[in-house]
């Protein structure tokens, strides 16, 4: 029995609260989370072998009841790494060193959708992403990125995301990188 009226409380609890939880989904927030990268490629070419960290800002443009139309922008660093830094490399089809390049995020402004409702916040974005390398500068690649928000209080909620990038050409093919993180989201 009292399993039951704590169960039935709870429920009142989280109904009484969901108009809260629903407006702080709609005001901006600050978002903060670790990532993980995986390329496309060979790591014995690509080294992503890093814990990132990343912080930004997350506002709505244009309000709805379910969807809202969204932008943020993220910047992004590395925070600890492993893996060598090998300087020669033969690569099949190429003649000489090619390198071992090293390739972290640095930011991401990202606009897009996001449907809300009284238990979570998906958001589906696109942008541009801008990502270090090792050897050839800073790049910018179209990024698409998905986010769940679970907003247990109506300040803060845990998020997953998953995001990729397209860069280009790299020793003869398309690299793209995968990003994987999970955070914390604030409303302030």
């Amino acid at each position: 029995m009292r399993r039951t009226l704590s169960l039935v409380l709870t429920l009142v609890a989280l109904v009484a609260t969901a108009p809260a939880s629903i407006e702080a989904q709609l005001r901006p927030s600050i978002e903060a989370e670790l990532l993980v990268l995986w390329p496309n490629l060979d790591d014995r070419y690509i080294n992503s072998r890093w814990l990132h960290g990343a912080v930004g800002v997350s506002t709505p443009i244009v309000r709805g009841t379910r969807l809202s139309w969204v932008g943020s922008a993220q910047i992004a660093g590395k925070l600890a790494g492993s893996g060598e830094d090998l300087d020669c490399m033969m690569a099949e089809g190429h003649t000489g060193c090619v390198g071992h390049m090293d390739v972290s995020p640095r930011g991401a402004l990202l606009t897009g959708v996001a449907y809300h409702d009284q238990s979570i916040i998906l958001r589906l974005q696109g942008g541009v992403a801008r990502y270090h390398r090792e050897w050839g500068g800073a790049k910018n690649a179209p990024q698409a990125r998905v986010d769940i928000i679970f907003p247990p209080r109506s300040k803060v909620g845990l998020t997953i995301s998953a995001a990729h990038a397209w860069f280009g050409d790299h020793l003869g093919q398309t690299l793209r990188m995968s990003a994987f993180g999970v955070g914390m989201r604030f409303v302030p």
